[in-house]
């Protein structure tokens, strides 16, 4: 919270922090550093002679007088750990957990931050860019984020969504920008060629009639250029494009096989050249927007539909694939203990708009609906951290010290509910059990106006749980 503070601007007095250029990135890229190896020496210390394992091998380890600390793996980073490889773990799980209730997501938009907008230049002091400003950026493209969820989810410019995840990612060069998934109701989802064109544009706009869309097009929007033109450019690997522009001119948009649409780019003559460059700017060089989110944010905000089921796994993968990191290769001894901490930092990649963002503590993650982790296990094959320097004739206090074992609740409503005198039939898979659980609980377990009892079974051969339900 202290360096939260220093981070501000404030009206008396001579601001020195942020007059310092390239040191005031540094200071805060440091000063993050700080805060997280603070963090990591936590669980270093607390977690890292720790080890998990399951209920019954723990408990015939300590029967046999084994020794604890050669039982289970040991764990130092846990998945409460913000930004770890655990955490970015269960939120792709997670987010996954949402599609398969509501569905695969309708659109994939892309958000970076602009340093041309105004409400940064207008903040900005004499002499400085928005390279100088990191903590101003970051506050500001907070600011822009929150507008454009609202835009989509309460104003429903696209339709009505059902569900939404979005995650907050940094640039090499500094700028944030954010990965947003959005689901649509059944009604609302684009379906047809006509649907995408309604929701996004992939050429450029007349510049007479739309000036200011023009202008955020021309400088936000342009991909390129690449290919023979460019062929250092960061996108081209072994020679081509990895983006696979320019694209080829297309009269209509048609649904294709791969991962998204061929968008419509007409050969209507209209060209673009930008400052410093001979080259002469297309309809194949247009990332595919939405006019009116362009027009509106005046930043680099890319649209695209996900036609295909293929693309939902790696558009979730994509945006929780975790920090920027070097590709190194390290020779490790197979007995030599690994040390989370260590791969965690090792070859890690912090910029200055990063380290403003986590300094304020704004969220870098954010899905809709909620999801409630349930975990499933046979008996005694719950996880348990503990320490192997734990007395063995400790290990049963710690036992009924533990809480009850969450599948006992779990198996009460979950699965295929059948009540035996053809009062109704519940057919769902564990995944539906929060949704049951509210819906039984509301009712107090009263099916008809008569009271039940719950006999539960468990079929391991299948996704489902068999609950039935018999009348008092």
């Amino acid at each position: 919270m202290f360096t939260a503070y220093q981070l501000h601007v404030r009206p008396l007095g001579f601001n020195i922090l942020h007059r310092c250029g390239r040191l005031f990135q540094e200071y805060c890229v440091d000063k993050f550093a700080q805060i997280e190896q603070e963090r990591l020496a936590y669980f270093r210390t607390t977690c890292f002679k720790k080890r998990v394992e399951n209920r019954r091998n723990i408990e015939e380890a300590a029967a046999n007088g084994t020794d604890l600390s050669n039982v289970g793996t040991k764990v130092i980073l846990p998945s409460s750990f913000s930004g770890g490889p655990r955490q970015m773990w269960q939120l792709y799980h997670d987010a996954m957990g949402i599609v398969r209730y509501c569905g695969k997501p309708d659109l994939f938009i892309t958000m970076t931050a602009n340093p041309k907008w105004d409400e940064i230049t207008a903040a900005l002091l004499p002499g400085q860019t928005a390279q100088d400003r990191p903590d101003l950026v970051t506050r500001v493209f907070r600011l822009k984020l929150r507008a454009l969820i609202t835009l989509i989810t309460e104003d429903c410019i696209f339709g009505r969504p059902v569900a939404h995840v979005y995650v907050i990612e940094f640039q090499k060069r500094g700028l944030p920008h954010a990965h947003i998934l959005i689901i649509l109701q059944e009604s609302d989802k684009p379906r047809n060629p006509s649907d995408y064109d309604r929701i996004v544009c992939a050429e450029l706009p007349d510049e007479t009639l739309y000036p200011e869309l023009y202008k955020t097009v021309t400088s936000c929007i342009l991909h390129g250029p690449c290919g023979a033109a460019n062929p250092n450019a960061p996108c081209m690997k072994d020679g081509k494009c990895s983006k696979h522009y320019p694209k080829p001119f297309a009269e209509t948009t048609t649904a294709d096989s791969n991962e998204y649409p061929v968008y419509r780019r007409r050969d209507d003559g209209r060209s673009f050249h930008k400052d410093r460059t001979n080259y002469e700017f297309t309809n194949r060089d247009v990332v595919p927007y939405n006019p009116y989110l362009s027009q509106t944010f005046n930043c680099h905000i890319n649209v695209e539909i996900p036609t295909s089921i293929s693309s939902v796994k790696y558009l979730y993968k994509y945006i929780y694939k975790g920090h920027d990191r070097t590709a190194i290769s390290i020779q490790q001894d197979e007995k030599e203990p690994v040390d989370e901490v260590k791969n965690y930092l090792d070859a890690r990649y912090v910029s200055a708009s990063e380290a403003c963002w986590r300094i304020f503590e704004f969220k870098i993650h954010k899905n809709l609906p909620s999801v409630e982790r349930l975990p499933v296990h046979i008996e005694k094959g719950d996880t348990i951290m503990y320490d192997p320097a734990t007395q063995i004739d400790m290990f049963d206090t710690i036992f009924k010290s533990l809480p009850q074992a969450l599948p006992n609740m779990f198996l009460t409503l979950i699965g295929t509910a059948r009540i035996t005198q053809g009062i109704t039939v519940l057919n769902a898979l564990k995944d539906d059990f929060p949704n049951w659980k509210y819906f039984l609980a509301e009712f107090e377990q009263y099916v008809q106006g008569q009271k039940v009892m719950f006999s539960n079974k468990l079929d391991t051969n299948s996704r489902h749980f068999q609950c039935d339900l018999f009348l008092i």
